[in-house]
């Protein structure tokens, strides 16, 4: 009895692992990246060069800017995901995964943060009010001040429909520099990016 479960065992963890060396090699050769987190929808997408000239509507994915106070306290708090020291050019700096998000204001754009969410050259974000406090209110979430702001010249503003999305809303303008390259989605679950509830 023990032969025929091993066959079995054999015959199911065997095509298993071939196709996860498959999906390895494939991302490997057409420059995918998954995409677990609920900023964006889940599923895989295609790393892409960055842009020549950005625009309003781009995806793209770049290195967050470490420095600021936002980005601090989602480093402290692991709010993030890490690619760790062994990441290749798909790590930033303190080992993060670089952050896939679409561009909604270039230089000399313009921005506002208001109570009831981030409105990007006139037009409302949907999704897009920032959490202001976690844990029942005991932690307060820094943010950008409510206000109007104009994008510095050599940043761009991020954004990411998906729920708790961690975005410029957060950390402020990034420099475009920062950006690796452009994504494409490719496979994606369609509403993922609201899954997360709390």
């Amino acid at each position: 009895m023990y032969r025929w479960l091993a066959k079995i065992g054999f015959w199911i963890t065997a095509p298993l692992v071939v196709l996860i060396a498959l999906t390895i090699v494939a991302a490997h050769v057409w420059n995918l990246s998954l995409n677990i987190t609920t900023c964006m929808p889940v599923g895989l997408y295609q790393r892409e060069p960055a842009p020549k000239r950005l625009r309003d509507g781009d995806f793209v994915y770049f290195c967050p800017p470490v420095n600021r106070p936002a980005m601090q306290q989602a480093i402290s708090g692991m709010w993030l995901l890490y690619a760790g020291p062994h990441g290749g050019e798909f790590h930033c700096a303190d080992g993060l995964m670089p952050f896939m998000k679409e561009v909604v204001a270039t230089p000399g754009q313009t921005v506002q943060i208001t109570k009831q969410g981030v409105i990007a050259n006139g037009k409302r974000l949907p999704n897009s009010k920032v959490v202001t406090s976690i844990e029942d209110g005991k932690l307060k979430v820094i943010h950008v001040p409510y206000g109007t702001y104009t994008v510095p010249k050599g940043d761009f503003w991020d954004y990411a429909p998906g729920n708790f999305a961690y975005t410029s809303a957060y950390y402020g303008p990034v420099p475009i520099k920062n950006i690796l390259g452009s994504i494409r989605p490719v496979l994606v679950i369609p509403g993922s990016q609201y899954w997360a509830r709390h």
